[in-house]
């Protein structure tokens, strides 16, 4: 079958509570067709909603995806090695993945989702912070970075913020 319809499979599988179907049923499929990205992606997805930290990690430390894909690979692999404790090896998958997510507007989106839905505030902000950045009259970055230093109480990071928005917008 082609790519499309097998991630589509895999995840309807998922959604069903058949995660370990998934698995499998990939896992049976010729190498050729495992070794196309999209198959990858959803056995990437297939491992992490199964909580196989250990395989998604030798899964795909081995392998490199496309400019499109690759933060997302970084992302699972930072995603493993916090589930299993090692922050060391969390921290570099991380600024890996923000790398490759360059000033690519959907990816950037993507990854600010997973951070958010994987409850990683500081890494969410950190991607915030990045689309601010790369769009400063964004009134959501805006309102988000605002809320996020005034409750920390980082008069710093309010000083930073207001002082990119008055370089983008002098006079108001």
């Amino acid at each position: 079958g082609d790519a499309a319809t097998i991630s589509l499979l895999a995840s309807y599988l998922s959604t069903h509570e058949r995660t370990a179907d998934a698995r499998k049923w990939i896992e049976s499929l010729p190498d050729e067709t495992r070794a196309n990205e999209s198959v990858q992606l959803s056995y990437s997805a297939t491992l992490l909603t199964l909580g196989d930290y250990a395989a998604l990690d030798a899964f795909l430390r081995p392998i490199k995806w496309s400019e499109n894909n690759e933060y997302a690979r970084q992302a699972y692999l930072a995603y493993a090695a916090r589930k299993r404790g090692n922050e060391r090896a969390f921290n570099e998958f991380w600024r890996l993945a923000v790398i490759e997510v360059g000033s690519d507007p959907r990816r950037l989106q993507s990854l600010l989702s997973r951070a958010g839905a994987w409850g990683w505030p500081e890494q969410r902000m950190e991607l915030v912070w990045k689309k601010f950045s790369l769009d400063p009259s964004d009134k959501t970055s805006r309102q988000q970075i605002y809320s996020w230093e005034r409750a920390r109480q980082n008069t710093e990071g309010l000083n930073r913020l207001f002082g990119r928005i008055n370089e983008n917008e002098p006079g108001d």
